[in-house]
């Protein structure tokens, strides 16, 4: 009987696979015989393909991200939430101040709060957009 190498492939998943050079059959790590084509399987080399990534890595790096969608709804709701959302803890008590100080000297001008509050949360909104998008890159 022709003795035939076979080769090891590492998968996303982790498993090992067996093929037969001969017929291309994937066997158990420890076949002596190919199941499709009754070659003996003799490890005589091995090759170990590892992915760049394995899933869990993948799966880790992407609930690091933080969308910046939802870093602005929460700056919506409180002003500076958006950036406590993506871990800038500083810029989101900094965040808070610009609006509360654009609300109070709105309030001192114009006897509205909303006309330069609002232009404090735009201001927040758009920065808060940028540092998420900065985030996520950091990360690649």
């Amino acid at each position: 009987m022709v003795n035939h190498i076979f080769e090891f492939e590492l998968h996303k998943f982790g498993d090992i696979l067996v093929f037969c050079t001969k017929c291309g059959t994937e066997n158990p790590v420890d076949a002596k015989y190919c199941a499709g084509c009754g070659s003996m399987l003799v490890q005589t080399q091995t090759t170990t393909k590892t992915p760049e990534k394995t899933l869990k890595e993948e799966t880790k790096e992407k609930s690091k991200r933080k969308d910046p969608w939802v870093a602005v709804i929460l700056n919506i709701v409180i002003a500076g939430l958006g950036m406590a959302y993506i871990g800038r803890y500083a810029k989101a008590v900094l965040s808070f101040i610009i609006v509360w100080i654009c609300g109070t000297i709105s309030v001192l001008i114009f006897n509205n709060v909303f006309i330069l509050a609002m232009v404090g949360y735009i201001f927040i909104i758009a920065w808060t957009y940028d540092e998420a998008k900065k985030y996520n890159e950091k990360l690649g």
